[in-house]
């Protein structure tokens, strides 16, 4: 087994809590970051299935590349989210997740 650290990039999104106002979530400069083990180290266009604690099922992210880190001594994993669009309920259920932490590349 591999342990490997996860940094994922989901897409912006519009959250839709009042119709009125309805309010834009650029995740452009963001990314989310988990450990995990793993069987092998995955290949560029691999795809992985990640998992949220508020989530019911595990969803999809395809791996973009993989780095060797000395300060976290393990791979960094960068993937991004399976699909074009991610629904309010995960983003909410990622953001809220204890095993999910957020960083701003900024």
């Amino acid at each position: 087994m591999a342990r490997i650290l996860i940094n994922l990039r989901i897409p912006s999104l519009t959250l839709k809590q009042d119709i009125d106002s309805p309010r834009r979530v650029d995740n452009s400069m963001l990314r989310f970051l988990k450990t995990i083990e793993v069987p092998a180290l995955p290949k560029v266009g691999d795809t992985l299935s990640l998992t949220a604690d508020a989530l019911p099922l595990p969803f999809p992210c395809t791996v973009r590349r993989s780095d060797w880190d000395d300060r976290e001594n393990m791979f960094v994993v960068s993937c991004a989210y399976g699909k074009s669009s991610i629904p309010e309920a995960d983003y909410r259920a990622l953001v809220g997740s204890p095993d999910w932490a957020s960083k701003s590349l900024l």
